[in-house]
């Protein structure tokens, strides 16, 4: 029988052709009007969670096609790197950022102790199985000055309709708000937030399914009440936000 090999390897030689760039031709374009789009929601999440600083040292582990980096770029970020294992995505990124290395980000990130101000790994966490999730929480933990922070998200367990969770055959590790937190604060990491991925309005539909969510969201609400004689975390999206701080004072390794 083969010896086995690292299929995550495997897949993410060929991530793009094989999977990205097949799912959805036009969504998958890669052109202006992608990166346009893939800006107005994402960011539109992620703002309030940036440093305020335009030179803040930033690092988007598995940074993919560079949609990140455009944003931070467009807001007048000047001091990012992104890194990525897939020579087809770094292709892509480098296009919109030159400061992005093809590596392992874990690696990258175990020789840059207290070196970031914020780091973001965008669905990065669940293609790790369970036992590997809190050493790679610990070297975030590490690359971070005191006071910086991290920014993460992953399909949602607690979702009503959890199909992210199963759309990526190398998705090993699903979380819940609870036990995303949970992890968290067990690394060390202070001030968790857990957000829902909820519609950004920036236009006429947009603005639509951002009001229907709503009523979707009281339902869900409603239910859970009458189950369990509780409402919920309340975040109910496919996909959710976790961010956390790294304590002042505290520059150890977690």
């Amino acid at each position: 029988m083969p010896e086995a090999e690292n299929y995550r390897n495997r897949i993410y030689q060929s991530y793009v052709t094989r999977y990205l760039a097949r799912s959805t031709t036009a969504r998958y374009a890669y052109d202006e009007k992608f990166y346009e789009d893939w800006t107005q929601v994402t960011i539109g999440r992620l703002r309030k969670l940036l440093p305020e600083r335009k030179d803040a040292a930033i690092c988007e582990v598995a940074c993919g096609h560079g949609g990140l980096l455009y944003g931070l770029k467009k807001l007048g970020y000047t001091n990012m790197t992104g890194v990525d294992i897939s020579a087809e995505q770094i292709e892509l990124a480098r296009r919109i950022w030159p400061n992005v290395i093809l590596g392992d980000a874990i690696e990258f990130l175990r020789s840059h102790s207290d070196t970031f101000d914020l780091i973001v790994a965008l669905d990065f966490l669940e293609h790790f199985r369970k036992e590997e999730v809190l050493p790679i929480l610990d070297v975030f933990y590490a690359a971070l000055r005191p006071g910086g922070r991290v920014i993460l998200s992953t399909p949602n367990a607690e979702s009503p309709l959890p199909a992210d969770c199963w759309r990526d055959f190398t998705h090993e590790v699903y979380f819940t708000s609870n036990s995303i937190k949970q992890v968290l604060q067990i690394v060390g990491f202070e001030k968790v937030q857990i957000l829902p991925t909820e519609p950004v309005p920036h236009g006429v539909f947009s603005t639509i399914r951002w009001v229907l969510w709503q009523g979707i969201k009281a339902l869900i609400y409603f239910y859970n009440l009458v189950e369990t004689s509780r409402p919920g975390s309340g975040v109910f999206t496919r996909g959710m936000i976790a961010t956390a701080v790294k304590p002042t004072g505290d520059s150890t390794e977690g």
